[in-house]
């Protein structure tokens, strides 16, 4: 995902009121009055940052969505066996954070 001007103000003036024609500041009207509107500069600082967190976002995104997957193996219902082999599969998931880059992500197999 490619972060916009719009995606950078909403995070820099929650609620604020502005109108963005076209795709750079030339067609940027702020409606509201905000006292202090974030400078082209800062808002594309916050566009870089955005642009650099994405990775991380994704992969956070994909690790919630593998653990949702597998919540069931954790229910009191489930047999102690089954639970153990999982544990370590949902711990794996938890700590892929860990990795330095997202490039050097190995996603661990799911138990059989």
């Amino acid at each position: 995902m490619k972060y916009t001007i719009a995606d950078a103000i909403h995070i820099l003036k929650p609620g604020s009121e502005y109108n963005l024609l076209g795709e750079d500041y030339s067609g940027l009207e702020w409606l509201d009055s905000v006292e202090t509107k974030p400078t082209e500069t800062e808002i594309n600082n916050k566009i870089s940052e955005l642009d650099a967190a994405e990775p991380m976002r994704l992969l956070r995104e994909e690790r919630f969505r593998l653990l949702s997957e597998c919540d069931w193996t954790q229910g009191a219902d489930v047999p102690d066996a089954i639970k153990l082999k999982w544990q370590s599969y949902r711990q794996a998931l938890r700590d892929i954070t860990n990795a330095a880059t997202t490039a050097d992500v190995v996603w661990p197999t799911e138990p059989s």
